[in-house]
């Protein structure tokens, strides 16, 4: 078996070529770098990359989504290791462009492009010498360029130990580079059949609604994606509208327009004619998102409006003062954000309610160990009470609270260590009713919460164990009762 090696003949290539930069920000030059397969370490030799040019180049002398045909030259020897050279050889040899995007081993996934194969190969063949006057051209389609860059550089060849496996060696990366100045994004809603913005004239734009919809900027800088349907079919499964700016060497930037996400606690607030006299056009929508307590998900300072006119709105504030129900469309908006869901509610003429409501699952405090001597043990669990008022005028009221028996037959009576830490940190038992809060005549706001539990303030009221040596080993249980109840003004 000889060790001769084999010389590459050069291709004609189609149109004229323009030398690549082999150094940062847009090419990284390496040493021989195995790409996969198990069989990496049959070379003994590598040979170095001296050159990189291509066709239809950029100003800045970089592939661009027009190039059809990169040159790459080689110096030195790619050599079998000598220890097997005598029993194995080179079959195959095959200079490679491969998108770098593939994260697959699986060689098949991996290559993307390769030319003829330039060396004939064969029993006797291990070494491949390589000359940096040869021209090796290989033929690439880079239309997409953004979804195929980054571009690997090498070659990769089979062996008579392992004809049916292909190794691979990078040898250089063309790279990309984010864009200086992302694209914007026009105001979005539900009812948008077009995604529109500006960007750098001449790129182009995709969005992911719609990828394969692609479209160039105009010299103005404006450009118009557009959609099959209205926004909001697209958005069930999507949080965002995506627009990607891409250029013709493949350097892209993203901006995206997220969508509000509207939610509500309850489907039927209430007025009273008082607080209907005193609504606007204007006030109507953020009046009825405050009563009902609406939430957007992903950010605050949102701005809630309605799909009325004003003179719409108008008449059914109208109506609502004659004790009529009336249905407002609601929906938040805020810059920068897709306009959210709309949300139609309800509203009728009432004289206020007073509506109670605790959090689930009650105070749990854990398990703790049997102490020597008194101690106090607080819930490790969050517990609230909410009380929302929504009575015309400030009525002062309070909440007391009371154990009562459980009706749990596996556990010990835990009402005698059950007590109330004031925020002077007085403790009284709750064996009979305490005032755990008061609410003033002066205090206006209509949602009042009082936390109780691993999320009560570190100075305020809590409920606590005190328990002590005479308790046994086991599980406690007790209920609080609790009332809410008015007082007279003079005895606030």
């Amino acid at each position: 078996m000889t060790d001769k090696p084999l010389t590459a003949v050069a291709q004609t290539g189609t149109s004229h070529f323009d030398n690549l930069s082999l150094s940062d920000p847009y090419f990284e030059k390496t040493a021989a770098q195995p790409m996969q397969s198990q069989y990496q370490n049959e070379l003994r030799r590598f040979p170095e990359l001296t050159s990189v040019s291509a066709n239809y180049t950029s100003n800045d002398h970089r592939v661009t989504s027009d190039t059809t045909t990169i040159d790459v030259k080689f110096s030195g020897n790619a050599s079998i290791d000598e220890d097997i050279a005598r029993k194995n050889n080179i079959l195959k040899f095959e200079l490679v462009v491969m998108s770098g995007k593939q994260s697959s081993l699986d060689l098949a996934d991996s290559i993307k492009y390769y030319g003829n194969t330039p060396y004939g190969g064969g029993e006797t063949t291990t070494s491949i010498g390589f000359s940096a006057n040869y021209d090796h051209y290989i033929n690439v389609g880079l239309k997409n360029i953004k979804s195929k860059l980054p571009l690997k550089v090498g070659f990769r060849l089979t062996t008579r130990q392992h004809p049916n496996v292909w190794t691979t060696y990078s040898f250089g990366t063309i790279k990309t580079q984010p864009l200086n100045t992302k694209p914007t994004i026009d105001q979005l809603t539900p009812a948008s059949q077009t995604i529109e913005g500006h960007g750098t004239p001449g790129n182009y734009v995709t969005s992911n609604i719609d990828p394969d919809n692609e479209q160039q900027i105009s010299p103005s800088g404006k450009y118009q994606l557009a959609l099959k349907n209205p926004l909001g079919v697209y958005l069930s499964d999507r949080e965002a509208v995506t627009v990607t700016e891409s250029n013709a060497a493949g350097d892209a930037a993203s901006a995206s327009q997220y969508k509000l996400n509207l939610s509500h606690a309850a489907q039927n607030p209430e007025f009273d004619l008082e607080d209907s006299a005193d609504l606007t056009p204007e006030t109507l929508p953020e009046a009825i998102a405050k009563q009902l307590d609406f939430k957007v998900e992903n950010t605050t300072d949102v701005k809630f409006e309605s799909s009325y006119s004003v003179e719409m709105l108008s008449t059914l504030i109208e109506a609502l003062k004659l004790g009529k129900t009336i249905e407002v469309p609601i929906y938040a908006t805020k810059p920068g954000y897709i306009q959210s869901n709309t949300i139609v509610v309800k509203v009728t003429k009432s004289h206020g309610t007073v509506i109670f409501n605790q959090s689930m699952g009650g105070l749990d405090f854990g398990e703790v160990t049997v102490p020597m001597r008194p101690t106090r043990f607080f819930p490790v669990t969050n517990f609230e009470i909410t009380v929302k008022d929504h009575r015309s005028k400030p009525v002062p009221w309070q909440l007391s609270a009371q154990t009562v028996a459980s009706d749990t037959k596996d556990s010990y009576d835990l009402r005698p260590y059950l007590h109330f830490l004031d925020k002077n940190l007085q403790e009284q038992s709750l064996d009979s009713s305490v005032v755990v809060y008061r609410k003033a005549a002066t205090d206006t706001q209509t949602l009042t919460s009082i936390p109780f539990g691993n999320n009560a303030a570190a100075v305020g009221p809590k409920i606590c164990i005190t328990a002590g040596p005479d308790m046994k080993v086991g599980k406690y249980a007790a209920t609080i009762q609790w009332t809410l109840a008015d007082v007279p003004v003079n005895g606030n």
